[in-house]
Formats: C-alpha cells, sequence, structure tokens
C-alpha cells in the first residue's frame, strides 16, 4: 500500500504544481478572475490520482473488494501528500515567480470595489486585511499552514466522492 500511496500522491502533487506554476505565469494576461477558477479546476485534476489510488489498491488486493473505509484510508494519504507538494509548490511559486501577489491582489479587488461603488472605508478596511495577510505570510509557519489549508476542503470533499465510487463489495461466489 505504501509505494500505491507514494506513486500516486507524487504524480497528484506534481500535476498540481505543474498547473500551479502554468497559472502563475499566466496571471498577468488572465487576471485574478480565471486564475481563481484555474487554480480550482488544477486542484480537481490533481486529485484526480486520489481515485486512482485506490482503484490500483482495488485491483491488485483484496480480490476486487475494496472497503470505503480502506478507499478514504489511502484516498486521504495520497491527498495529504498532494496538499504538501501545492504548499511548497505555491511557497516557491510566491517567493520567486510573485513576490508581489499581494499588492496586485490588492490592487486588483479594489479595482472591482471601486467598479461596484463601495465606500472608501469599505475598500480601506480590506486594504489593511490584505496588510494583515502580508504580515502574517512573513511567518513561515503561517505560510505553511494558510496555504495547505488551501486545498485541503477540495481533497477531503474529493477523496469521499472517490471512497463512495472506487468501493466495492466481494462478490459472492457461491452458487445457490
Amino acid at each position: 500500500m505504501g509505494k500505491i500511496v507514494l506513486k500516486f500522491g507524487l504524480i497528484a502533487g506534481a500535476l498540481m504544481v505543474v498547473l500551479m506554476i502554468t497559472t502563475a505565469l499566466f496571471l498577468k494576461s488572465m487576471g485574478f478572475q480565471y486564475a481563481e477558477y484555474l487554480g480550482y479546476i488544477g486542484m480537481v485534476v490533481g486529485f484526480l490520482p486520489v481515485y486512482f489510488s485506490m482503484r490500483d489498491l482495488r485491483k491488485n488486493s483484496g480480490y476486487g473488494e475494496l472497503k470505503f473505509v480502506n478507499a478514504l484510508g489511502i484516498g486521504s494519504l495520497v491527498m495529504l501528500i498532494a496538499c504538501t507538494f501545492y504548499t511548497i509548490g505555491w511557497i516557491i511559486v510566491f517567493k520567486t515567480i510573485m513576490p508581489d501577489f499581494w499588492d496586485r491582489f490588492a490592487a486588483y479587488q479594489k479595482g472591482i470595489m471601486i467598479a461596484n461603488h463601495v465606500s472608501q472605508a469599505k475598500i480601506d478596511e480590506f486594504i489593511n486585511g490584505i496588510a494583515s495577510f502580508k504580515d502574517l505570510y512573513k511567518n513561515p509557519f503561517a505560510l505553511f499552514f494558510m496555504t495547505f489549508m488551501e486545498p485541503l476542503p477540495v481533497g477531503i470533499l474529493f477523496t469521499f466522492i472517490a471512497a463512495l465510487i472506487a468501493k466495492r463489495k466481494k462478490k459472492n461466489d457461491s452458487i445457490q
């Protein structure tokens, strides 16, 4: 089982990081709105190996049987590896490709708020919130934790659904 977890975890993590880097490189031309959509699509695509790990376990052990708990267990381990890769990938992207991420994001959101005639007080409150996040990102543990929490809810949901799909009860071979 360890080989399956490692193999599919590495594949999932690599997919997520490649899609993240691609999104980061094209952020200026596509804008934050589309980058957000692409980011979530990248997470879902990146989590596909979670299902394939379950299918592989079902095929190669247990005579075609896979209990929900076992599927959830292997899927969770693969998902956690993928989330770790995502986190490390984002930290590298943030530090190298997009060190001005928070400033660009604040400017983008401020433009939307101005276009929607949001009060200056609300805009200032938002900008102060971004400044707090920017300060929090200076702490490596906070940066890691906050980034890890981004794909985690998607991964948990994906893993749960994949486990429901992948589970299979043993067929009754006896003739009655």
